[in-house]
């Protein structure tokens, strides 16, 4: 859960202001930006910053994504602080009209100065910490774990050691195993590879031959994308059923074409490779 953990910074706030009445109001907006449950918002640590003079609290939090089974045991899956941060950096606005707080950017001073080496990628990480002392306001009695930012350097998929396996200074050309299957053209880009199929011929490795006699069983079902399923042909191939009949979706249901009007804007996640990428526009 710590590992899983972010650090939003509040101005002009206090540990008793926080805890009485803001903290019902801060968990239910966070909760309502990510798409969860307020059962899902673990707040871990409340601790004022004492690195700057201005009255800032720091609220570390955790968000459960679900629950996997593993070794015939449950346990909790939680977001990554990547994905915490985004949705944050997109909404910050929102959470603050929500949560009634000035929310303050992201201060990642860890990673601001590229401490890692070659193509290592570094993460700023909330490492365990101690409990303290509790914590108290007219409603609520609350007791921190501090936590200590840390970062960890890794060494992203693509990438590995030419001499030491610890290096990370060679970039991996994952099309060189021929991982195209029926002919298909491998496109190369960082941290992996695209497969462009030959016609009769579709998949991730172009391993799916729509010629062939698929049944309810070997159907490919993770073909179909959205709210279709995958029907067998009896001419040979799968067709995607319940598919949206607007145009704007192709054989496997997925959206290629969406129009706007004028005013509107698309958002993405940050952009992950560094090194190597394509942009195509027509």
């Amino acid at each position: 859960m710590l590992h899983s953990a972010v650090t939003i910074r509040l101005n002009k706030m206090t540990q008793t202001a926080f805890l009485s009445p803001l903290l019902k109001f801060f968990v239910d907006g966070l909760a309502s930006i990510l798409g969860t449950d307020e059962s899902n918002i673990f707040v871990i640590n409340i601790e004022d910053d004492t690195d700057v003079s201005a009255q800032i609290l720091n609220v570390s939090v955790s968000v459960r994504k679900g629950i996997d089974t593993a070794q015939g045991q449950t346990v909790d899956v939680f977001h990554t602080p990547e994905y915490i941060r985004e949705v944050i950096y997109l909404h910050r606005s929102l959470l603050a009209n929500l949560s009634t707080s000035q929310v303050l950017p992201f201060d990642d001073n860890l990673c601001l100065v590229e401490p890692c080496t070659n193509f290592e990628i570094c993460r700023s990480l909330v490492n365990s910490g101690e409990a303290r002392q509790f914590i108290s306001s007219r409603t609520v009695l609350f007791r921190p774990v501090h936590p200590t930012q840390i970062f960890s350097c890794v060494c992203p998929s693509g990438f590995a050691g030419m001499n030491q396996t610890k290096m990370c200074d060679t970039e991996i050309d994952l099309c060189y195993s021929l991982p195209c299957q029926h002919n298909g053209v491998c496109l190369r880009h960082e941290n992996g590879y695209t497969c462009q199929c030959k016609t009769g011929f579709t998949g991730a490795n172009c391993e799916y031959n729509m010629t062939s006699i698929y049944d309810s069983l070997t159907c490919p079902s993770d073909q179909c994308k959205g709210t279709s399923h995958c029907v067998p042909l009896s001419s040979g191939g799968f067709t995607c059923a319940d598919c949206p009949q607007d145009g704007y979706h192709d054989m496997q249901c997925q959206l290629r074409t969406k129009s706007f009007k004028k005013g509107s804007y698309l958002t993405f996640a940050s952009l992950k490779s560094r090194n190597r990428f394509t942009i195509q526009m027509r």
